[in-house]
């Protein structure tokens, strides 16, 4: 304690006696101004410029400017050593192109005139806020609605209050749908869109446009058709090579969710090798069993970095069907990685104390568990070599973990109090840092760090380092400043998001000063501070820290799902608390789907920077080598006629400088390589995720039907005056975990996530549930079955009695002994049926009741289930058709109303009354099947949309699975489309619904569409056809009205390509006869 006491004396009183020297080298070497702005510039931006003038006053003006025209300027007079900030507001509306920063400085008085002036190239950013796009799910099959919503927020977490322009395409290209300057609803846009029955498959694309930055999010439509039972293999998708076991679980069920009873084989394979090995075995509905990983090793010595394959076929006795599961896991070794966190290479100062990060974790970066980590230190080694070559190792130490994180150790090195002499240090170049660990069960983990003394010509140091651990918007971030030499006033400045947010001076009475600076919500998700000082002769030291700043946690509101209120178990409430007038858009993912981890839904670190793992982040000082490259990967421009140093090198035009001296070519920066020795060029790059990783999730698994089921809480809601919102939905009927999530946005506190009482998740099932399947059609007399599946998921064995309503309009069909029926004559009822069952905790039973309709139309069919937790009741609508082929007999008059309002007038109809013909056996029809329907139009064309929409089955009772087929009706419904607007007859109900057949109907036809424009009748092996081809353009070119774009957009490249497709064909195969149709029929 005495000797830092007495160096401390020692360096102050040195200071104080070079005081006056110092001022004399200030006066004679003294700058006369530095400026620093932001190297990018983005458009609707405030752009600071940080103004500091030393000498005299001066009138400082600093303009932006593209293409040689001036976009935005401020004029300033600045003060002696008072930093002034100089604001410009660049236009919204800006382009790309050069853009240049000028800075003049000028003299007043009478003896005025031009001090200085700079100009420097600028770097343009369309990016000028962050646009969150949200879907219900990250998958969809044909004929399901995508409902997603886009949410664009500012620098500073608020919403995005101007109207924004939203396109879907399809994976060509082509665009689908566009809502053009669509209005936030506080920042946020929900929309929806219908896919056809027949849509181009593949990726599809989101792509929302605000203020001329584009985002875009992929979202994969595949083509799937549910199977009479479903295959569900689960694996883990990562698993470590150490494991002994790795756990498989396996379901079938049928549509209805009965477990399926059957055979079972499970063949697993590690690729690309082929040996695999099977395992046989009954099943019943659920198996979980354990993969021996012995028995892979012996498929594969190595099985790190393989891929396991699992393939499970489950056959069903009754239906005689076998349907195949499959799932995927990347095995990865299971060695212990023990990495410093941050770039390899680092910088530091030798007479100033240096912090780093060690963290420990598996191979693959997933975290030990704690009973690894419990009581274990780190050795941590330090080698210290300098400038004349000679190396000194100092004594090992041996470091606890952080109690804040665990697995984290924050470690200290401190060489002024190793040394105990600035001299020494002043000849330090360089250090090696060694962590050595060791686990409880004596695996073992090395790693090392290279940390390179910063250069400075005249060994002045600056360090700035924070001890505020969680930095949050509205609060304060505490930093402390450190010199090694005499400073009397620093100058420092916030940057984040390439902006200059603010800056100022700050005396330092000492050799450290310590001074708060409030957090705005600009700030978040990270900044950066730097401070510099201009020393004697000139010089400029300089030094920066990224810090983390939490801009999430203002808007603070809760979601909570009470489960409790509904003895029953049929809803859930759901309470939204908040502040008044909040917007919160809540969706619920099934667990399958997200850990396909595609980023449908959102999450505070996926807010932060796009990913959805839990990552934690720590403050990281400047990799700048020396003052230059500070400012520089700080992201300014710097304008001063100071000494700003720069390590010497000999690196010329296209080389740039490594940390260690040499050199590598510029353009093999950030390629994934090191060039340098000491591997300092590929130091700041973006983290390179492993390549079809996203491909991986989403492929792994096959599909079963829930996984299309979409968001189950997908709702928009606005906060009311009373601070929540209450409501109700219903649960699910199969069981499952779902993954909740929500956002909120408000005026005052901007965009954050919702804190969950279910910690974001929530599984909940009814006790008691219900599942009636039976056809929609069947024909007069035609016995059917009704399946009906009772599931318990109550934790003791319930009764269970069904019930079949009585109707008059069908009747029950006694199955007699043995279970035999009579097709023809069975044993029938009207009245009700009750069926007992008992059913075990856990499990399902599946109850038949046949019936047989006794009238033509449409049935309703009503099934109940009562049990002492709860009662369903079903009611399926069925049709009932009578027997033979139908016969359309068509009659016409016309009503002439110009003599008088009143007119009678009889229709004779060409159908017999009695369809018996005498003396014969065959009938003219079915008895009871004649029905007549009227329709009365006062309009020469007819009766406008009879159905919606119209098609070929119900104008011309053909099928429209086809190309031309599917034109007709496009062209049909928007023909009568066009003569209602012609006509002055429009109605908004119908249009509405007419529009959105439309759309299907346009993105159906889009499937025939070939690579060269033109269009096929089929969607497979079919060439194409130079009519529907051209059908197709003429169609589509009246479909472009400008007032119909909001609602049917067509896109203009496809008439160019049907066009141009109608070209190439008709010149290759020459002229010839017009193809027939195959809407109609020839002689």
């Amino acid at each position: 304690m005495i000797l830092r006491l007495l160096l401390l004396w020692c360096l102050r009183t040195t200071s104080a006696q070079d005081y006056s020297t110092n001022q004399i080298l200030r006066i004679k070497h003294e700058p006369t101004h530095f400026i620093s702005a932001s190297r990018t510039v983005r458009p609707g931006q405030v752009y600071a410029v940080s103004v500091t003038v030393f000498k005299s006053s001066l009138s400082v003006r600093a303009s932006v400017q593209r293409e040689g025209v001036e976009l935005a300027s401020a004029q300033q007079e600045c003060r002696p050593r008072v930093p002034e900030t100089l604001l410009l507001r660049i236009p919204p509306t800006s382009l790309p192109g050069s853009y240049r920063l000028r800075v003049e400085g000028g003299i007043q008085g009478v003896l005025g005139g031009s001090a200085f002036h700079n100009e420097s190239e600028l770097l343009y950013s369309q990016r000028s806020m962050t646009i969150f796009i949200q879907t219900d799910q990250p998958i969809y099959r044909q004929g399901q609605r995508i409902r997603f919503r886009a949410i664009p927020v500012t620098t500073d977490l608020r919403a995005f209050s101007e109207a924004v322009d939203v396109f879907i395409l399809d994976p060509r290209g082509t665009v689908m749908r566009r809502w053009l300057s669509r209005q936030t609803n506080l920042g946020a846009v929900s929309l929806q869109y219908q896919l056809s029955q027949q849509p181009m498959f593949g990726n599809w694309t989101i792509r929302v446009i605000a203020q001329g930055q584009i985002e875009e999010k992929t979202i994969y439509v595949e083509e799937y058709y549910q199977t009479p039972f479903e295959v569900n293999v689960t694996l883990p998708a990562f698993v470590l090579e150490n494991e002994r076991h790795i756990r498989c679980s396996i379901t079938a069920n049928y549509t209805s969710g009965a477990p399926v009873t059957g055979n079972l084989t499970l063949k697993a394979r590690l690729e690309p090798l082929y040996p695999q090995f099977r395992q046989y075995g009954q099943f019943e509905g659920r198996m979980d069993l354990d993969l021996p990983m012995s028995e892979l090793r012996r498929l594969r010595s190595q099985v790190d970095h393989s891929r396991l394959s699992v393939w499970v076929e489950v056959g069903e006795r009754f239906l005689n069907q076998i349907e195949i599961g499959f799932a995927q896991s990347l095995l990865y070794k299971s060695d212990l990685r023990l990495v410093f966190l941050g770039a390899n290479p680092q910088v530091f100062k030798p007479s100033m104390p240096f912090k780093c990060y060690v963290s420990i974790s598996f191979h693959d970066g997933s975290p030990l568990p704690s009973w690894r980590l419990n009581d274990q230190k780190l050795e941590f080694l330090t080698r210290v070599k300098f400038a004349g070559g000679g190396e000194q190792e100092l004594q090992p130490r041996y470091e606890q973990m952080s109690p804040v994180q665990f697995g984290v150790w924050e470690i200290t090195v401190d060489l002024l109090s190793v040394f105990g002499s600035l001299t020494a240090l002043n000849d330090v170049q360089s250090m090696l840092l060694e962590a050595r660990y060791t686990d409880e069960i004596g695996e073992r983990a090395r790693t090392s760090l290279l940390v390179y003394s910063s250069y400075t010509p005249t060994q002045r140091h600056l360090q700035v380092i924070t001890s505020t651990r969680d930095a949050k918007v509205g609060e304060y971030v505490i930093f402390h400043v450190r010199a090694d030499y005499y400073v009397e006033q620093f100058y420092y400045m916030v940057l984040s998001k390439g902006s200059v947010l603010l800056g100022g001076a700050e005396e330092m009475p000492s050799s450290i000063k310590t001074f708060a600076v409030p957090l705005s919500p600009e700030m978040a998700p990270t900044a950066t501070l730097v401070v510099w000082d201009v020393a004697r002769e000139g010089e400029v030291v300089a030094d920066a820290l990224t810090f983390p700043v939490d801009g999430l946690s203002r808007n603070n509101f809760s979601v909570t799902l009470n489960d409790k209120k509904d003895k029953t178990g049929q809803t859930i409430e759901v309470i939204v608390q908040g502040q008044p007038g909040t917007f919160v858009g809540l969706s619920a993912l099934d667990h399958l789907l997200h850990k396909m981890n595609t980023g449908a839904d959102l999450s505070p670190t996926e807010s932060r920077d796009g990913s959805s793992n839990p990552f934690v982040h720590y403050p990281s000082p400047s990799y700048g080598i020396d003052a230059r490259h500070i400012f520089l990967y700080a992201g300014l421009v710097v304008f001063t006629d100071a000494n700003v140093p720069r390590r010497p090198d000999a690196c010329e035009g296209e080389m740039s400088a490594c940390m260690d001296g040499s050199c590598y070519r510029t353009q093999k920066r950030c390629d994934g390589y090191a060039d340098c020795r000491d591997g300092s060029d590929e130091n700041g790059c973006p983290i390179r995720n492993e390549p079809g990783i996203a491909d991986f999730h989403r492929m792994r698994v096959n599909r079963v039907e829930r996984m299309y089921h979409g968001s189950w809480m997908w709702k928009d809601i606005n906060i009311g005056p009373l601070g929540h919102y209450i409501f109700n939905v219903p649960v699910p009927t199969l069981p499952t975990t779902w993954v909740i999530g929500a956002f909120g946005m408000n005026n005052a506190q901007g965009f954050r996530t919702a804190r969950f009482t279910c910690a974001g998740k929530f599984s909940f099932t009814r006790p008691f549930a219900m599942n009636v399947e039976m056809p929609t059609n069947c024909r007069i007399g035609e016995q059917i079955g009704i399946r009906i599946t009772v599931f318990n998921y109550f934790h003791t064995e319930i009764e269970a009695l069904v019930i079949l309503g009585g109707s008059p309009h069908y009747k029950f069909v006694h199955v007699e002994a043995m279970g035999m029926v009579e097709s023809f004559r069975p044993r029938t009822d009207s009245d009700e049926h009750h069926h007992l069952i008992f059913v075990k905790s856990g499990k399902s039973a599946v109850v038949y009741m046949p019936i047989v309709a006794t009238i033509t139309g449409v049935v309703n069919v009503t099934v109940m289930a009562k049990s002492q937790l709860a009662k369903e009741v079903v009611t399926r609508p069925l049709t009932v058709e009578p027997d033979g082929v139908p016969q359309y007999r068509h009659t016409s008059v016309l009503l002439d109303l110009s003599q008088g309002a009143y007119l009678m007038k009889y229709l004779d109809t060409n159908l017999t009354e009695s369809p018996i013909v005498p003396y014969r056996q065959e009938r003219l029809y079915v008895f009871g099947s004649n029905r007549a329907s009227l329709s009365v139009t006062g309009d020469f064309i007819g009766a406008v949309f009879p159905k919606m929409p119209v098609d070929t089955e119900s104008l011309l009772m053909k099928p429209d699975w086809c190309g031309e087929q599917n034109m007709f009706n496009f062209a049909a419904n928007l023909y009568t489309m066009l003569y209602l607007r012609m006509s002055g007859q429009r109605r908004l109900d119908i249009e509405r619904e007419a529009f959105l057949h439309l759309r299907v109907g346009y993105q159906r036809q889009l499937s025939y569409q070939l690579s060269d424009g033109s269009f096929s009748p089929f969607r497979w092996d079919s060439p194409p056809s130079v009519w529907l081809t051209a059908f197709c353009a003429r169609v589509f070119h009246q479909a472009t009205f400008q007032e119909w774009e909001p609602f049917l957009f067509i896109d203009p490249e496809v008439i160019r390509g049907a066009i141009a497709g109608s070209c190439v064909s008709r010149v290759s195969k020459g002229p010839s006869a017009r193809p027939r149709s195959s809407l109609t029929t020839g002689r």
